[in-house]
């Protein structure tokens, strides 16, 4: 076999008690913090058959984006440049595959 990349696929994980301490070392490290997105933020909801998303920053509307999918959604914001931070991309995706599959599912939609 040659040299390569590897994808690896895991059902579980577990770390060797021994080593414990040194994980929880470098965890440590690693605070969390909260980043605001320079380039805004987005509201979504659900109107009428439609996801609707509203690109903000403060208080104002900068765009209003609206459709079924939200892989579309997605890629009319990334079109328009309207995110920045790559855990804010993350935060948006898991909200509009939420909002679709509760539109697709006729249940209410809260956005997290």
């Amino acid at each position: 076999m040659h040299i390569g990349p590897i994808t690896v696929i895991s059902h579980s994980i577990s770390i060797d008690p021994r080593e414990l301490d040194r994980a929880m070392m470098i965890i440590g490290d690693r605070p969390f913090k909260v980043r605001l997105d320079p380039m805004g933020y987005f509201r979504v909801t659900l109107d009428g058959k439609d996801i609707l998303v509203e690109h903000r920053f403060e208080d104002v509307t900068l765009k209003v984006y609206r459709g079924k999918k939200a892989a579309r959604l997605q890629h009319e914001i990334a079109r328009d440049v309207a995110i920045s931070d790559i855990n804010h991309a993350i935060y948006l995706g898991r909200q509009l595959a939420k909002a679709e599959m509760a539109l697709k599912d006729g249940r209410e939609f809260v956005q997290d």
